[in-house]
């Protein structure tokens, strides 16, 4: 079993990849490989975060990823767990990406 920084490192590694191929089965795959349901509300999280500083095509790409994730892998609890997570984090983003509650509250 990962550690929750290695979870996440494979997650971002997964986005930055799904950013160039827009492909959402590989990142499914991923998640699936990793075995790590514990850590899914997580991955809203990460790859929510991942987007904010990019532009807005990465942006429609993280939605149309949230749709793919939903309802499996990622579980209604697991997803609001996801966005709570998220939420509670945009002081904390904010020091990295100064529009952070603005780009969370705008586009998703």
């Amino acid at each position: 079993m990962l550690t929750l920084s290695a979870f996440k490192t494979r997650i971002s590694e997964a986005v930055k990849e799904y950013f160039d191929s827009a492909d959402a089965d590989e990142v499914i795959r991923t998640i699936a490989e990793l075995k790590c349901k514990e850590f899914h509300p997580e991955i809203v999280k990460k790859i929510i975060s991942l987007s904010l500083d990019k532009g807005s095509r990465e942006r429609e790409l993280i939605s149309r990823l949230l749709t793919c994730l939903h309802p499996y892998p990622l579980e209604d609890e697991e997803v609001i767990k996801g966005f709570d997570i998220l939420l509670d984090s945009l002081d904390d983003l904010e020091i990295d990406i100064p529009d952070a509650k603005v780009s969370v509250t705008v586009h998703f």
